[in-house]
């Protein structure tokens, strides 16, 4: 007996809709009984809800089966339902009632619960409507009631303080305190409680209507889930506990049938080409199943289940024989294919043995193939497989005598081109021994080829052949030529190239050979030109490039001889060479031209945050040498950098760079070149603009602080942290005093206004309102980025402020009032004054003993000691007088600070104010104003 796999029973389910269509009389049985108990609760749940109609009688019905009382709902007819309730106590039954806080009808309805129906409906129905049609206004009541019960479902039979809530309880406390009121008042367990003008709470409501409608109490129970739900009837009621035996029995009978059906399948799987087996093991699993069941299935269980077993054994009979069939037909198909091959193989031998012996095999599998039972394999289709094989045969034969024809052919080839290759070599040697035995040798293979069996290859062919061979050779012999002439070409290059860098070559040879000399006069000439300017005048690569040319124009006067001639002209060469190179990037030319004396090397940015002090000795050694550069010719430009450092200091003050970091590299820059620092900043390729403009700010003298502050905002602009932007005008439209105060200075009044637009973004984060406050803006924010501050008095110093009706940008705490004071003469400025009858002015014993001559005023001696430079010691002078206190009224004080810091000079009316020994009369203005208080 066969082995039958263990299939365990599943526990029977609610299956109706998976009830096989044949069932016995004991199945029935159990239906009918299953309906007469639900028949039996039917009446008296339709004849309770009675009034609520269809759709409330589906729902009890629901309930009937075990769904969640979501559709208990009060009644909304009769003289006890929740919508009764609400009328007595809302407006005594009056349609038209309306009251002082807006609400109105039978319900007093508010006009936003009005607008919810409307759009919940899709109606349009207005206040005054609403009012007249009593059918609208129940009809809304319905649908509230429903909309509230919705949305609280889930609360009924809750407790609240004692209280259960039932639906009616639930949709008074909405009514009243809207749905989520109700929530609140639920889950709060009544702590959340408030109540409407007239003090009613929402627990009175509950309270008073919590019982209308005489809605049965419903029955809890705790769901699969945990949590309390109601249902209309106990499940222990006697009708439904029929109902649901019946069920049960119903569903055992069903899922037996389904499971015993799969279970027949699973078996039949494992006998899947063996049916008494399986009918063995089917039958066994069948017997034990029915004797199990209860009595009243057996019949029918065993029944449809041999049924179901014959069936299986059928179809598992048919598979058994299809697959002998099969197999069968697999094995003569591939038994006659290699058979077929070996026929073909034999044919293409032309043995005639193999070929019978091959024939015979073949034969006998065809006649066998054509006698399977159910075959449809015809005598006619085994002459085309005899057919087919015979012709792949012959075909095969045919490839294999070509391939040897192929063969022989592709060996004759070979060995022609080879000796084609031997006689070009030869003919490209021009030995003329080489050439006549390399031609003779491929004559007579081409003669072989022209005589062999079946040829077509002529005597022109052959003739073709060798005058290809010897015109390559010739052409080889062309290229080798060219390769060789380019070769020594390349090489005078190499020996010119180095001439002219000043570099002496150590193989000239080739400059004394007659033959290349021959060939190639120019190039030989120029080169000995360049070589001997190397060799005879080394110091010419490091002189400035007006002293190369200077002797080359003296050497011109007695050159005679081509090659004296020659190297002049490289000499001009070399002259026009080095003033390119050191117009273009002097730093760069010194180091390639001047290899006994090159630049001095610049810090990088490492060594500015490590070892700031030597990095400012490092640009101090740099300013130092291009100064000694411009001064002897070899930096035409001033530059500082080259253009790769400029490059590389570029990205040092570039955005992605902090702002203090960056502060702190301009400081050193201004510190290490000085007066020099605004050509550095103004050079610096991929700069931060702010940036450069607040390093020549800070070089020029100008405060750090304001500096920082500005790139700071500028920073603050970028990232979006600002929203303080100037409009984008020059000085002259902010304000035209400011650029004449400016003029001459040199720090480009562009880079003020952009360090003047950072500043005020740094202090600033808001937008401009209108165009006269951007104007007032940017002017205060020039100032302010121009030094412009106030002082513990609060009066303005420094920035740009009018002395004598003149615009004047000042240093850093000093007033304009106390500047006009000295040139007017008041403040300590004038020097000892008397008058005589008064009229005329006494000098001092100072200016007598000086021999300034008669003035109305005494120069006071602050003038003298403010000076600077060779002005220091002396007065400001006109000619050979010293200016007179009614003078100093007159002039206008000019910023000079290419003398130094807080550096000034004069004009009256228009000519420069000297001092005693000619020069421009330079003083230090702050020092001026201190000495004349």
């Amino acid at each position: 007996m066969a082995t039958i796999r263990r299939i365990a029973p599943s526990t029977p389910q609610l299956a109706f809709q998976n009830v096989p269509s044949q069932t016995g009389a004991g199945f029935q049985a159990m239906a009918d009984l299953a309906k007469s108990a639900y028949d039996m609760v039917l009446p008296d749940a339709v004849k309770q809800y009675e009034k609520e109609g269809a759709d409330a009688a589906r729902a009890i019905a629901q309930q009937q089966i075990g769904e969640p009382a979501a559709a208990v709902a009060p009644t909304n007819g009769g003289g006890s339902s929740i919508s009764d309730s609400l009328a007595r106590t809302e407006s005594g039954g009056n349609y038209q009632a309306q009251n002082k806080e807006g609400y109105f009808g039978k319900y007093q309805w508010g006009q936003a619960r009005l607008d919810d129906y409307n759009r919940a409906n899709g109606t349009t129905v207005t206040k005054a409507e609403f009012l007249s049609n009593p059918g609208v206004q129940e009809q809304a009541q319905q649908w509230a009631e429903k909309d509230i019960m919705g949305n609280l479902n889930d609360l009924i039979g809750k407790s609240v303080n004692g209280q259960v809530m039932t639906p009616a309880a639930l949709i008074a406390v909405a009514h009243l305190g809207g749905t989520g009121g109700a929530r609140k008042y639920v889950e709060s367990n009544g702590e959340y409680n408030p109540a409407d003008s007239n003090g009613t709470h929402l627990s009175d409501y509950a309270r008073i209507h919590g019982g209308a409608g005489n809605v049965v109490p419903p029955t809890m129970i705790r769901d699969a889930d945990g949590q309390l739900v109601a249902r209309l009837h106990s499940p222990m009621s006697e009708p439904f506990r029929q109902a649901y035996n019946a069920a049960a029995g119903i569903a055992y009978n069903a899922d037996m049938q389904m499971k015993a059906t799969t279970d027949l399948m699973g078996i039949s799987q494992q006998f899947a080409l063996d049916p008494q087996g399986y009918q063995q093991a089917a039958n066994a699993y069948v017997s034990e199943l029915v004797s199990k069941a209860p009595a009243v299935f057996q019949e029918d269980l065993r029944g449809s289940l041999t049924n179901e077993v014959q069936r299986r054994s059928l179809g598992i009979l048919e598979a058994q024989q299809s697959d002998i069939r099969q197999r069968a037909e697999n094995s003569t198909n591939a038994l006659a294919e290699k058979q077929s091959s070996d026929y073909a193989a034999a044919v293409a031998s032309g043995d005639p043995r193999e070929i019978n012996a091959a024939h015979a095999a073949l034969s006998a599998t065809l006649k066998a193939k054509e006698s399977l039972p159910g075959a449809a394999w015809t005598p006619a289709q085994s002459a085309n497989v005899f057919d087919a094989a015979e012709n792949e045969g012959k075909r095969a034969a045919s490839a294999r005598d070509s391939q040897a024809a192929q063969r022989a052919e592709n060996a004759a080839n070979a060995i022609q081109a080879r000796q084609a290759s031997e006689l070009s070599a030869a003919v490209a040697s021009g030995d003329p021994a080489k050439i006549a035995a390399a031609e003779g040798a491929l004559t007579a293979t081409l003669d072989q080829k022209a005589k062999a069996n079946g040829s077509t290859w002529t005597p022109e062919q052959s003739y073709n052949v060798v005058a290809a061979a010897k015109a390559a050779g010739q052409q080889a012999a062309q290229q080798a030529a060219t390769t060789a002439d380019r070769e020594t070409k390349d090489k005078l290059k190499g020996i010119l190239d180095m001439g002219n860098s000043g570099i002496v070559s150590a193989d000239q040879s080739i400059l004394n050979d007659p033959e290349i000399a021959k060939k190639f006069p120019e190039e030989v000439l120029a080169a000995r030109a360049a070589q001997n300017m190397a060799q005879t005048m080394p110091q010419l690569f490091e002189a400035p490039p007006a002293d190369v040319q200077h002797q080359a124009d003296l050497l011109r006067k007695t050159a005679t001889s081509p090659l004296q001639i020659a190297t002049i002209n490289k000499m001009d060469e070399l002259a026009k060479t080095m003033a390119e190179a050191y117009d273009k990037d002097p730093v760069a030319a010194a180091i390639k031209y001047r290899k006994g004396n090159l630049p001095p090397a610049l810090p990088d940015a490492a060594t500015m945050i490590a070892a700031p002090a030597a990095a400012t000795a490092m640009m101090k050694a740099r300013l130092g040498y291009m100064t000694d550069a411009t001064a002897h010719g070899y930096n035409p430009s001033g530059a500082l950098l080259s253009g790769a450092e400029s490059d590389q200091w570029g990205a040092m003050f570039s955005k992605e760079v902090p702002v203090e970091a960056r502060l702190a590299a301009a400081t050193l820059v201004a510190e290490g070149f000085g007066d020099k620092a605004g050509i550095v900043f103004k050079g610096l390729k991929g700069a931060d603009p702010v940036t450069q403009s607040a390093g020549q700010f800070v070089a020029s003298g100008g405060d750090a602080a304001i500096a920082k502050e500005a790139m700071t905002g500028q920073a603050m602009l970028d990232a979006g942290m600002s929203k303080g932007k100037l409009p984008a005008v020059d000085i002259s439209q902010v304000d035209a005093g400011y650029a004449q105060a400016l003029a001459g200075l040199p720090i480009p009044q562009a880079d003020i206004m952009k360090l003047a637009a950072g500043y005020y973004a740094y202090h600033n984060h808001e937008p401009i309102k209108d165009a006269a406050d951007a104007k007032k803006a940017a002017k205060d924010a020039v100032n302010a980025a121009l030094g412009a501050s106030t002082d513990t008095a609060g009066r303005t110093t420094g920035g740009i402020q009018a002395v004598n009706g003149q615009p004047l940008l000042l240093p850093s705490g000093v007033r304009g009032a106390d500047v006009e004071a000295v040139l007017n003469g008041s403040g300590g400025a004038m020097g000892a004054v008397g008058l005589v009858g008064g009229a005329l002015p006494v000098l001092g014993p100072t200016a007598l003993a000086l021999g300034y001559g008669l003035s109305d005023t005494a120069i006071s001696p602050a003038w003298q000691s403010s000076g600077l430079g060779a002005s220091k010691g002396g007065p400001p002078m006109m000619g050979t007088v010293p200016l007179s206190q009614s003078q100093l009224k007159e002039t206008r004080i000019i910023p000079t600070p290419q003398f130094g810091e807080n550096a000034y000079r004069m004009e009256f009316r228009g000519a420069p104010v000297r001092d005693s020994k000619g020069g421009l009369y330079v003083f230090d203005l702050t020092q001026l104003v201190k000495g004349a208080k």
